[in-house]
Order: structure tokens, then sequence, then C-alpha cells
């Protein structure tokens, strides 16, 4: 779960799925650049990942 804080103060909280997994250990999620999470991501660069 991607958890982002929306203009109004709001947690608001969207499955996503894994895409890939490098040798660091880092995990990748994608998503289309046009979408309110991505926004929210930009404006508010704390977000919460639960897996």
């Amino acid at each position: 779960m991607l958890t982002t804080v929306d203009d109004e103060g709001n947690l608001v909280s969207r499955p996503m799925s894994t895409r890939q997994m490098d040798e660091a250990g880092d995990i990748w999620f994608f998503t289309s650049d046009d979408t309110d999470k991505v926004d929210e991501a930009r404006a508010h660069r704390d977000v919460g990942l639960s897996y």
C-alpha cells in the first residue's frame, strides 16, 4: 500500500504492485505520471509504504 497526503491533509492509501526488485534490495513500483498519487507525492515528499 502506498499512502500519500492529499491537498486537504487527508491520508490516502492505494494498493500497489511490486514490479521489480534489484540486487541492492530496492523495490520498484510503477505508475502513470499523471495520477493523483504522483501529484500528492511530489507535493508532500513523505509517503508511507506497507508491504
